[in-house]
């Protein structure tokens, strides 16, 4: 379950006896609301399968989402939660393919992170790693359009096919816009030969068309 974490991997014996006899695991299929904020987080998310999605929520209920937690990842959020006591600040939902993850409890995490080099040095990485994913999404909200962000987006997220499998709502609940919004400016890229558009996915005609159209 723990293969894709290398601290796992470094744990001393007790350490390992300890995180094998308390870890919890979970298995959720499609997507589905995972923690609400105000919500107590109750140890440190490891996913090993699937995706889970950190979003905000504006007063007008629209979306946006912050980063995403993929396969050997963890979240810095809920860590944060650990180590201070403070209730979670976002909201979680599993990706459109569900998702698998451990939770390894609060108290446990904590001890380990007094004793195990690797889990300090796990935590100073998913901390830098994820400053830079929220520093990346600012600087996108704050320099780029809202058609160079659908792009960008879509070079982030589309998988091995160069496709997209989500809806123009799925897409404008990450950006934090209208699926109005999102429609005419996937609309303007196919007419620009840069994308086709498809019921329930996008796919990437020209990527160096795409990657220029962001930088341009």
């Amino acid at each position: 379950m723990l293969s894709r974490f290398r601290f796992a991997q470094e744990l001393s014996p007790a350490a390992k006896s300890a995180v094998d006899h308390d870890l919890l695991s979970f298995s959720v299929e499609g997507r589905k609301l995972l923690i609400q904020k105000g919500d107590t987080v109750g140890g440190v998310y490891l996913v090993y399968e699937g995706a889970l999605r950190v979003y905000s929520m504006n007063a007008n209920g629209r979306e946006s989402t912050l980063y995403w937690i993929e396969p050997g990842e963890s979240c810095i959020l809920a860590m944060n939660c650990v180590f201070s006591n403070i209730l979670y600040p976002a909201w979680v939902e599993s990706g459109r393919k569900g998702a698998k993850f451990a939770v390894i409890p609060s108290p446990v995490y904590r001890r380990l992170h007094e004793t195990e080099k690797s889990v300090q040095q796990f935590t100073f990485d998913v901390l830098s790693a994820r400053i830079f994913d929220l520093m990346s999404t600012l600087e996108d909200v704050t320099t780029l359009p809202m058609d160079r962000r659908i792009a960008n987006f879509l070079l982030k997220k589309s998988d091995s096919d160069l496709r997209l499998p989500m809806s123009h709502e799925e897409i404008a609940s990450h950006l934090g816009t209208a699926r109005e919004v999102v429609s005419r400016n996937l609309r303007n890229l196919e007419n620009a030969g840069l994308v086709k558009v498809a019921r329930g996915h996008t796919e990437i005609a020209s990527v160096e068309g795409l990657r220029s159209f962001v930088h341009e």
